[in-house]
């Protein structure tokens, strides 16, 4: 079976298109309120989780419908192919250079980057917090440590083996700091924290597509959605008051915001650098009815998942066709005058031994490419 699946340069082009639909599909559909309390924000993280899967298998299946573009994409793959410097390098070769210096570049830059995160947060003064030593036995969490720091303006939830969770000085009642602490646990174990710092390197991989930051901004708010979500299922409309006024009790008391720059490795009670998805989450709470459980999200989820099976099975590549000769008559392609060159996993095919484009897995088991020999290139 595997010799029927195969990774292209196509196939990888076809994982990113795919990738940003879903990303963009969900950058539309969470600032739609309506589609939030009507179905729920579990459809969104779905197609993120099908979305980040497809492009990390960029698999080519030999059934796959090839979708053929006659101008764009061959226009591209010409552009890619055209020498520079001398004739030694093709326009592709050095924007590859360019792109895996620029991974390295932002993987380098975002270790700093933690580390110096890592180093501040060490330095934290940690004060002694009698209400919260009091309510953090009452909800214990295994390997979770609670620490009342001045450092910090809002409530943060930071490690992965070993997490952590910094509280600022609050003046809260109990009910509310109980509510504080089971929003910082509710991160935790939701993985979220290992789910962003994945999602930075997925960024860092595709830096050159400015999209990436604004999906970057757009999964934290769907990670804070998810856990409004998960704390308030089982309440009622009056719990669901209390909720949200201790949000607005830490935001009157975090005016300061001066850790704004701890974003990387934590996740944020609020969300500081914008108002818009602090009163998203305010509505969607008190609007929401129990979604999860109705016909047509599961209806969602199930299109969802079959969109996502079926993108493996199409392929977008360009259509190239053999150039006309002398006598205007189309080359003809045969076992004489043609072959399949294989190279890197890339299918190149010759007539009378010149290039004529790319192609797919799933073309060489067609006419009349599944007759012509395929050489490796050595």
């Amino acid at each position: 079976y595997m010799d029927k699946i195969s990774i292209s340069f196509y196939s990888i082009v076809s994982a990113i298109i795919f990738f940003n639909i879903g990303m963009i599909l969900i950058l539309i559909f969470r600032h739609s309120l309506f589609f939030l309390v009507k179905y729920g924000e579990w459809c969104l993280l779905l197609l993120f989780i099908f979305s980040v899967i497809r492009i990390l298998l960029p698999l080519d299946s030999v059934n796959a419908i090839v979708i053929h573009s006659n101008k764009i994409y061959p226009g591209i793959i010409k552009m890619l192919h055209m020498p520079l410097l001398n004739n030694q390098y093709s326009l592709g070769y050095i924007l590859l250079i360019i792109w895996i210096t620029g991974i390295i570049f932002m993987i380098l830059k975002d270790c700093y980057l933690y580390f110096n995160e890592f180093r501040y947060i060490k330095k934290f003064l940690l004060v002694h917090d009698e209400q919260v030593d009091r309510i953090s036995k009452e909800i214990f969490f295994k390997n979770v440590e609670i620490f009342v720091t001045p450092n910090i303006s809002v409530p943060k939830a930071t490690g992965i083996l070993k997490p952590y969770i910094y509280l600022p000085p609050l003046h809260v009642s109990d009910d509310e700091m109980r509510l504080i602490i089971k929003h910082e646990i509710c991160h935790i174990r939701g993985g979220d924290i290992a789910i962003k710092i994945l999602f930075s390197i997925l960024t860092d991989i595709f830096w050159w597509n400015p999209f990436m930051y604004i999906y970057q901004h757009e999964v934290d708010n769907l990670l804070e959605l998810r856990c409004d979500h998960n704390i308030t299922e089982n309440m009622d409309q009056k719990e669901k008051a209390t909720y949200l006024s201790t949000i607005l009790h830490v935001i009157k008391q975090s005016k300061s915001y001066t850790d704004n720059y701890l974003t990387r490795s934590v996740m944020n009670f609020i969300n500081y650098k914008t108002e818009d998805i602090t009163k998203q989450r305010f509505q969607v709470i008190m609007r929401r009815k129990n979604y999860w459980r109705s016909e047509k999200c599961i209806v969602i989820n199930s299109l969802v998942f079959v969109l996502f099976i079926a993108s493996f099975f199409i392929i977008v590549q360009p259509a190239y066709y053999p150039e006309r000769n002398e006598a205007d008559h189309i080359l003809e392609i045969n076992t004489i005058n043609s072959y399949i060159l294989l190279s890197n996993n890339d299918y190149l095919l010759y007539i009378n031994n010149e290039p004529y484009g790319y192609l797919s897995a799933s073309e060489l088991d067609t006419l009349p490419y599944s007759e012509l020999e395929i050489i490796k290139e050595e």
